[in-house]
């Protein structure tokens, strides 16, 4: 399985990189929304793990960026946040309103 993780914070990437790659998983990594959009349409990943607060792009426009023309997300994903600006279980909400919306 191909995995793409998204984190601005390096040592959280490098952690949740070793894990899943022991765990025999083809993990790829990106530092924000613009590059983790790019690895996307390269790689074509079965899983995107996106931390929702991150500099220049964050998560949730990552996610925007994905969705097809059916507002279906073309691969599964896991949103994360550690907080930010606001609360983090506001973004999470943020995104579960948006996910709902677009069904």
């Amino acid at each position: 399985m191909k995995v793409l993780l998204i984190d601005d914070d390096q040592d959280f990437n490098d952690a949740i990189y070793q894990h899943l790659n022991r765990k025999g998983f083809e993990v790829h990594t990106a530092y924000d929304g613009i590059q983790g959009l790019q690895k996307f349409k390269s790689l074509q990943p079965d899983l995107v793990i996106t931390d929702i607060v991150m500099p220049d792009q964050d998560g949730l426009g990552f996610l925007i960026s994905i969705r097809d023309s059916n507002n279906n997300f073309p691969c599964k994903v896991i949103a994360i946040s550690g907080g930010g600006r606001i609360a983090g279980k506001t973004y999470l909400e943020m995104l579960n309103h948006l996910v709902l919306m677009l069904s």
